[in-house]
């Protein structure tokens, strides 16, 4: 018996969008650190005066970033037929869940092997 993992793409909307977040987010920390002379009097004065709200800025640009690409999936599959989905069901499977409907799928190949991982536990 095989298993794979792999992503699961989130969608190419929140996949650019993190990547404008996390270009803000590195632009904004090299800007702040040792670019601020190239910026205008009043915007360096800005960010001399809120150091932290730019940090927490960068920081929630950097954490957003993160939670729009977390699909937070948990796929199996079995010669291409659906086993479980964490998506559908928002929840992860039990393990008593994950092999009957692995044994439901599988037939004697799978019995087999699971009969033999539960000796094993």
């Amino acid at each position: 018996m095989r298993f794979r993992g792999s992503t699961h793409h989130p969608g190419d909307l929140r996949v650019g969008a993190a990547q404008l977040l996390q270009m803000t987010f590195f632009g904004g920390l090299a800007v702040s650190m040792v670019g601020r002379s190239m910026l205008p009097a009043a915007a360096a004065e800005f960010l001399n005066n809120n150091q932290m709200l730019t940090f927490g800025l960068l920081f929630g640009c950097n954490v957003l970033s993160g939670k729009l690409i977390a699909t937070g999936a948990f796929e199996i599959f079995y010669e291409g037929t659906p086993v479980w989905s964490k998506l559908e069901t928002g929840r992860f499977p039990a393990l008593d869940e994950l092999t009957s409907s692995i044994r439901r799928l599988g037939g004697a190949e799978i019995q087999r092997a699971t009969a033999e991982a539960d000796e094993e536990f």
